[in-house]
């Protein structure tokens, strides 16, 4: 089941033996996965970074993204750039949901409704939330990806940018979510999707 944690992939790639270089925009996610990181026992490289504009050569074999593209300004410069410092034959795995849609789609806010209804009714407790829902919400709405339809639009995308053999499963929540997890995501379906340079 895939946990919440910040570095998560990191620590994973890591202990698999791989020499891993993550980034992350802000420092508090960083310190959080660096303390993961230390936590169990591995070695990562993290750097503060855009991940508009990358400080590296065209030197990695994979790339490995979770809940980061609905976040960006311009996800397709990002996509762009994450092309551009994979080594030719080299990977890119994204890992999202289409987290936002339910600000603006009103069938979307009506399953979200129903899921949170039945999160609650099955005895999981008390809703999680963000501290600030009001400013998270507000931020969320002026994202590009908030009103795109996904992954399609990223399967659209990563083409324009010359990635190929691009593939995407587009409901991995039985796979790597806990019971809770999953209802209350029922409706917002984790999908990943693979491309290669």
């Amino acid at each position: 089941m895939i946990n919440g944690f910040p570095g998560f992939f990191s620590v994973i790639l890591s202990s698999a033996g791989h020499l891993v270089t993550a980034i992350d925009c802000t420092d508090n996610m960083l310190e959080e996965a660096r303390a993961h990181s230390i936590r169990e026992g591995v070695t990562v490289t993290f750097r503060k970074m855009d991940s508009h504009k990358l400080d590296f050569a065209a030197d990695f074999d994979l790339i490995v993204c979770r809940n980061v593209t609905w976040s960006l300004t311009d996800p397709q410069s990002a996509y762009k750039e994450w092309r551009r410092v994979l080594k030719p034959g080299g990977r890119l795995l994204v890992f999202d949901a289409n987290w936002n849609r339910h600000l603006w789609d009103e069938e979307m806010q009506q399953k979200r409704v129903e899921d949170q209804q039945t999160y609650v009714d099955k005895g999981f407790g008390e809703l999680p939330h963000h501290k600030d829902i009001e400013e998270t919400d507000r931020l969320s709405l002026v994202l590009p990806l908030t009103r795109e339809w996904r992954p399609e639009w990223d399967i659209r995308t990563l083409k324009k940018e010359g990635f190929a053999n691009i593939f995407a499963e587009e409901n991995l929540n039985a796979k790597i979510l806990d019971e809770k997890q999953q209802v209350l995501n029922r409706s917002t379906p984790i999908f990943m999707i693979c491309a290669e340079k």
